[in-house]
């Protein structure tokens, strides 16, 4: 009878660490690292669009500076001086009287460029239209081109006598 009771006293301890044991089973670490798993891609998908959406931010503020300092250059030569201060030339592919310069990829020379910026992968394309809108007003428009004529950004800027 002892032995019964000492059998089915080991039984029942056997049972109770069965019943309380507090270890994960493999599925539930399975399904705990495919949560991980889909919420660190997610993460990383977040920051690659982050890093791409910069890249591109920093390419159209250069195409932007390239612009304005072209603009300025414009508004510093004034209406008479514009076309041999800036090496602008007849150019009738834009209009009849049109004037114009067309700076190449790795050609820009830009002054200002302070910050040591590469302008190598930027084309800056300038055309004046002279008597325009009105005589005595010349309008000028700049596009800066990148990504090999991809993308472009213009601004018009008009200039009076």
């Amino acid at each position: 009878m002892i032995q019964i009771f000492k059998q089915t006293s080991q039984n029942q301890k056997i049972q109770s660490r069965i019943r309380n044991n507090n270890a994960f089973t493999l599925i539930e670490i399975m399904a705990a690292l495919a949560v991980v798993s889909i919420g660190m891609f997610a993460i990383m998908s977040t920051i690659f669009m982050i890093i791409k959406v910069n890249v591109q931010s920093k390419k159209v503020t250069t195409a932007v500076t390239l612009a304005e300092n072209q603009i300025e250059r414009i508004k510093d030569s004034g209406y008479y001086d514009v076309q041999t201060d800036l090496n602008l030339v007849l150019d009738t592919t834009y209009g009849a009287n049109a004037i114009a310069l067309d700076e190449g990829y790795g050609t820009i020379e830009d002054g200002t460029n302070t910050a040591n910026i590469d302008y190598s992968g930027y084309r800056r394309l300038t055309v004046i239209f002279p008597d325009t809108p009105v005589p005595s007003m010349m309008t000028g428009s700049i596009t800066v081109f990148w990504n090999t004529d991809n993308k472009s950004l213009s601004l018009v800027t008009t200039i009076a006598r």
